[in-house]
């Protein structure tokens, strides 16, 4: 039996396009929701409609997700705290997006992820990271600079040579949680990929990774 608990805090998935007009309109896409049986978040809304009128901001809410439109940086995102829940909404989005406004394959930049997520152990995180990261003769140096024993906080993994503007990229940031340092890891992972399917992929086995990493660090592997 594992000694890991996730307690997930956000799971989002946004699209975001390369149109140079972005399609989702007002009030089109709004009616659009309602017709699928989004419930509409009420906000101040544009005074007109027509080819070029957008609403923006949190817009929609359906099985415990919410929908985010941002019609100046041209993504479409829903979050919520089931990852199956946020897959499901977002398939919904999508099927809304290729048929009522004409998006195709091409006209999609990339697919971003981001998780939020409290893994619970009965293994102290702050002492657990410090061992694994104290391997390197640079902390001593570090130690030596600062006049006081010292170890890096936070474990972050990246690709190699990739680049964070990139669109195919990922980070996984793992630490200790601010709030309970004795038994808690707070770990953030943003993945973006041009193929949908991947960054879909890999949303749907984040957690399994997120704890076989934390089982490395604990050196349960």
């Amino acid at each position: 039996m594992s000694n890991l608990e996730i307690l997930p805090q956000k799971y989002r998935l946004a699209l975001v396009f390369r149109q140079i007009f972005f399609p989702f309109t007002y009030p089109d896409f709004l009616d659009s929701l309602k017709a699928k049986n989004f419930d509409i978040i009420p906000k101040d809304l544009p005074l007109f409609s027509g080819p070029r009128a957008y609403v923006s901001g949190l817009i929609a809410k359906k099985q415990n997700c919410i929908v985010h439109l941002d019609a100046d940086k041209k993504f479409l995102a829903t979050e919520g705290r089931s990852v199956n829940d946020v897959i499901k909404v977002y398939a919904q989005l999508v099927k809304i997006a290729e048929e009522n406004f004409k998006v195709k394959k091409e006209d999609i930049e990339y697919l971003e992820t981001i998780s939020d997520l409290v893994i619970k152990s009965t293994k102290n995180p702050l002492l657990q990271i410090h061992k694994i990261l104290q391997t390197t003769q640079v902390i001593k140096k570090f130690c030596d600079i600062l006049g006081i024993e010292v170890s890096l906080y936070a474990l972050r993994i990246t690709p190699k040579e990739a680049y964070p503007g990139d669109k195919n990229w990922f980070d996984i940031a793992i630490e200790p949680r601010i709030t309970k340092p004795e038994d808690e890891y707070y770990v953030q992972v943003i993945y973006r990929n041009e193929d949908t399917n991947k960054a879909l992929e890999f949303l749907n086995q984040v957690n399994e990774r997120i704890i076989r990493l934390i089982q490395i660090i604990e050196g349960q592997l």
